[in-house]
């Protein structure tokens, strides 16, 4: 939960120093992150024959882990982009744990590598098509979508969040809030809840929003699922799926050694909560 007050510097030490290795890493990790808009310094920068000073692009700004990750993997090689993107799908084929590998190699490569991705959209086995998806949404390949709406519909629990939580990644399109809105009345409740926080990263014009001053955001959701959500991620929220949602009465509830307590009013139709 803590967080950097000032910015560390972030540097790449070569373990055997060499003027020509630093120059040609340095190369490609600019070439995958050329200088941005109100970006001061380039993003790599050879300070010695032995240490990369890293500048995180202002894109990058919020994610800097995932940038450390995409340097990392940055091929070295200027040319024959498509061979290496082939040769990580050849790799992957022979041996699908190295998903997670193969997933950053893509993404270092960028859009050049969603050619042989696609290829990998609607691969049999399941981590290697797991890893081609994640990349191609990493990489905002709105023919993604396609395979992760198929997903939604068919396929298991684990793959409908993994495809609800990447569909957030992609382009709006009305076909995947579609399919994601059929989701906020499902059985499963991880998965209701994970379509709401897709729709909400979308911007999706089915979620009511109030603020109350100072305190939190109200979001009602339709859903034949009644559901009360509440969450302290970067803004607290009380999400309320399912309109009206009705609480069974007489009630009387302590939680917590009694710091949380709801009951009856008083008045009709109210409910007393007191939280210490």
């Amino acid at each position: 939960g803590a967080q950097a007050t000032q910015d560390m510097p972030l540097k790449l030490v070569m373990l055997n120093p060499s003027h020509s290795r630093i120059r040609i890493v340095q190369d490609a990790i600019n070439r995958r992150f050329p200088i941005e808009r109100g970006q001061r310094h380039p993003t790599a920068h050879g300070a010695s024959d032995s240490v990369i000073e890293l500048t995180v692009p202002p894109s990058m700004r919020d994610a800097p882990d995932r940038f450390v990750h995409i340097v990392r993997h940055v091929t070295l090689r200027q040319v024959d982009t498509d061979r290496v993107s082939n040769t990580i799908r050849r790799a992957l084929q022979r041996d699908p744990s190295d998903a997670p590998s193969a997933y950053w190699r893509w993404v270092a490569l960028g859009p050049q590598a969603l050619p042989m991705v696609r290829k990998m959209y609607d691969y049999p086995e399941a981590l290697p098509r797991l890893a081609a998806l994640r990349a191609g949404a990493a990489l905002g390949d709105p023919i993604a979508a396609d395979s992760l709406r198929k997903m939604l519909l068919s396929g298991t629990i684990e793959e409908r969040l993994e495809a609800t939580h990447l569909l957030a990644e992609l382009p709006e399109d009305p076909r995947s809030e579609e399919a994601l809105r059929a989701l906020l009345s499902h059985e499963n409740v991880e998965l209701r809840l994970r379509a709401y926080e897709t729709l909400e990263k979308l911007g999706s014009p089915i979620i009511y929003r109030h603020r109350v001053p100072g305190k939190f955001n109200l979001h009602i959701v339709p859903s034949d699922k009644p559901t009360i959500y509440i969450s302290q991620i970067n803004e607290p929220r009380i999400v309320l799926l399912g309109d009206p949602i009705n609480i069974s009465r007489p009630l009387t509830m302590g939680l917590w050694e009694n710091a949380l307590i709801m009951r009856d009013s008083n008045t009709d139709g109210e409910i007393e909560v007191f939280f210490r």
